[in-house]
């Protein structure tokens, strides 16, 4: 393993290390009782997140088998639409939210779970079966984007460098 490949893997671990620990430090304070189901829900959300995350990534990887430079793609699609996601969804207008539910699905990685946990008001626009749906969409999304980035293996080309 290279020294970069290392560096972004204990990057990525202690970022997930100090999520956790925030989480639950932030939890506690505001009252949540742990039991057995949330602990479980917790870890299945986080899982979700990942598949849900990683499914966008191995999609916009699989658009450069046809378009070379996907940077702007990434940047509109990931980076700009995760910002969206650190709000509360009620807070945006129907056009945003259908896109944080439907096309760039963030709104399943942290605001249904943080629903689950929180149960507040705002929740009353969405049906109650969504804060449970977050492994489906991961699991469904991971597994879309694989087909894609295995179908696209196939107009792969070198762009020489």
């Amino acid at each position: 393993m290279t020294n970069g490949k290392r560096a972004d893997w204990l990057a990525a671990l202690g970022h997930g290390t100090l999520g956790i620990v925030l989480f639950v430090i932030s939890a506690n304070r505001v009252g949540i009782q742990w039991n057995l189901a949330m602990a479980v829900y917790y870890m299945v959300a986080v899982i979700s997140g990942v598949l849900i995350q990683g499914a966008i990534f191995l999609f916009f990887s699989a658009i450069s088998f046809y378009v070379v430079e996907t940077g702007s793609l990434k940047e509109i699609f990931y980076w700009n639409m995760r910002k969206f996601a650190i709000y509360p969804l009620s807070i945006y207008n129907r056009f945003i939210q259908s896109i944080l539910i439907f096309v760039v699905p963030f709104a399943f990685v942290n605001y249904f779970p943080a629903q689950f946990f929180l149960r507040k008001a705002d929740m009353a626009a969405y049906p109650e079966w969504m804060m449970y749906i977050s492994p489906v969409v991961g699991v469904t999304l991971y597994l879309l984007a694989y087909a894609f980035w295995r179908f696209s293996l196939r107009f792969y080309k070198s762009t020489g460098n």
